[in-house]
């Protein structure tokens, strides 16, 4: 739970993971704006507007390594709740553009499903003479439950990543065509 600060060492007593990389390539921007926006670990709800609803520390130094972020998400579906995350920042290299984070608690739907949910977001730039603009790689892993697949991990997370991209578009006043996924 928020301000265990025990997340980096749970990381590191992993075993078999399942999970899944994703890489975008985001034209008509640059890297230091996207990292503007998305390098604010704790201020999730500046780029992930339309799922999250507020987001603060809780635990530790904004953006600091060990540092626990609060956030609450809009209600999935009419006559729901309100749901919340809490996550540990276990890496943040913000000259690097890059940061990794830990669910430490909330009850997020289908994330709270996960057993250590890690995620890693980074960005690159690419080359001018190629036309410019980013990669931005976020990837998870989770340890297996009992209660889903690997797949069923894929579904749930897959979408919100998307919506993230599409807003983080409307934050940098870009056309949502400016977002390619490369693999998946």
């Amino acid at each position: 739970m928020a301000g265990t600060g025990g997340g980096a060492e749970q990381f590191q007593l992993r075993g078999v993971l399942w999970g899944k990389a994703y890489s975008w390539k985001i034209t008509g921007t640059t890297i230091d704006k996207v990292w503007s926006i998305v390098g604010d670990y704790v201020r999730v709800d500046n780029w992930v507007s339309s799922v999250v609803k507020s987001s603060h520390v809780v635990s530790g130094e904004a953006n600091q390594t060990g540092c626990v972020r609060r956030f609450v998400c809009y209600p999935a579906s009419e006559g729901e709740s309100e749901t919340v995350d809490y996550s540990e920042l276990i890496h943040m290299n913000a000259a690097a553009h890059q940061y990794m984070y830990m669910i430490v608690g909330g009850n997020i739907t289908g994330f709270s499903l996960m057993k250590n949910y890690v995620s890693n977001i980074s960005l690159s730039s690419l080359p001018e003479e190629d036309g410019g603009g980013v990669i931005f790689y976020w990837s998870f892993t989770a340890e297996p439950a009992s209660n889903l697949t690997e797949q069923k991990c894929i579904e749930i997370v897959f979408p919100l990543y998307t919506t993230a991209l599409k807003d983080l578009c409307t934050h940098l006043s870009i056309p949502e065509s400016s977002v390619t996924l490369l693999d998946d």
